[in-house]
């Protein structure tokens, strides 16, 4: 069976078409996950700056040492970064 021109151009129409798609998504993963990366930039510099002047203000030991505990309980608390890249995966879209 031989395929006709239309047949043929129909195909790699197609393709091209799904490829566009495909980078479309790939691109889409990429810029959540700079946008993510700023954000978090954005916060770890005004967490640093904040922590920074309560350890200037310290009076004593006891008082650093409560607010050293202070610093860390946060960081047991935050989400990983795959609730963001789970959006983009083909994985993620085949199990929706």
């Amino acid at each position: 069976m031989a395929l006709t021109p239309e047949q043929i151009t129909a195909a790699h129409k197609a393709n091209i078409e799904t490829l566009f798609g495909l980078t479309t998504k790939a691109f889409e993963g990429v810029e959540k996950i700079v946008e993510l990366n700023v954000a978090a930039s954005r916060a770890a510099l005004a967490e640093a700056a904040t922590h920074t002047q309560a350890l200037l203000n310290v009076k004593d030991a006891q008082e650093l040492l409560a607010l050293q505990s202070s610093f860390f309980q946060p960081l047991a608390e935050k989400p990983p970064l795959t609730t963001a890249t789970s959006t983009t995966s083909p994985q993620a879209r085949l199990l929706k």
